[in-house]
């Protein structure tokens, strides 16, 4: 047990608006005791910003919160499931929630600790894994630059970080591959796909209802749903591989299924 506590290593996948399953996830396992101040932490795209914020030693019910403020400004007023609010004004809503979260010493919390993931637009193309970080300021536009779908977060085809163009990190692999990670991925069928394993997930729902919880605000409701669902997943992975380990008591509560807002999001 002290073994698993000390090298546990995680890959939090992109995930947009599903940021909430990643942080239901990070809940158990840091009440199990198996995320450390020095496990190695990756991501792609919103599961950066999880990652980035454990790193930082965020608690995963404070950055719930902070998820569901993003989610009520940018939800709309009118019609539930629209993604009329939210297209291409995400960018400075997203940064400078991280400036208001992310500590004074962020940049050296995460060097050599946690791996963000890039897509390189320029030759050479593919995945780019950025794990050091010379300032606060290179943190968070590397973070912003994982999180970058164009014309999404905001108007525009790539984001520059260190000089080079770039966009989500998570568009060609979906979340990091990094050695003796675990995968934790809310998407069924992905590891299937591409080949891959994925170690904690999925929430099952349907693959294009889920591509829709992942670009549009859900409500609270939805996003404790979905934030339950990250529970149960880490819980059953804990009880198949280290039945032993002891879990502290949480607040987790079977998720019920999620249901689309609106048939036409999909």
């Amino acid at each position: 047990m002290a073994a698993l506590r000390r090298s546990l290593s995680l890959s939090f996948s992109g995930c947009g608006w599903l940021a909430s399953f990643h942080l239901g996830v990070a809940d158990v396992l840091l009440r199990a005791r198996c995320i450390s101040a020095v496990s190695p932490l990756a991501g792609a795209s919103g599961g950066s910003l999880v990652a980035a914020g454990l790193a930082c030693g965020l608690a995963p019910r404070d950055m719930q919160r902070q998820l569901m403020a993003v989610a009520a400004g940018f939800r709309d007023r009118e019609e539930e499931g629209s993604m009329g609010d939210v297209w291409g004004r995400l960018e400075p809503r997203l940064r400078d929630t991280l400036d208001a979260m992310l500590p004074a010493d962020a940049a050296e919390r995460c060097s050599g600790r946690l791996s963000v993931a890039l897509t390189r637009t320029r030759a050479p193309c593919g995945v780019w894994l950025v794990d050091q970080f010379r300032t606060r300021d290179e943190l968070l536009q590397a973070l912003v630059c994982s999180s970058f779908i164009p014309w999404y977060l905001a108007p525009g085809w790539t984001r520059l970080f260190r000089g080079q163009p770039v966009v989500d990190g998570g568009f060609m692999e979906l979340y990091p591959v990094v050695p003796g990670a675990l995968a934790v991925c809310p998407y069924p069928y992905y590891g299937a796909l591409r080949g891959v394993p994925v170690d904690i997930g999925p929430i099952h729902a349907g693959v294009l209802h889920l591509i829709a919880e992942s670009l549009v605000p859900a409500a609270d409701e939805r996003v404790e749903q979905q934030f339950a669902h990250g529970q149960a997943a880490a819980t059953t992975w804990l009880e198949a591989h280290h039945p032993r380990l002891p879990l502290q008591p949480i607040s987790c509560t079977a998720p019920r299924p999620l249901r689309p807002a609106v048939a036409s999001a999909a």
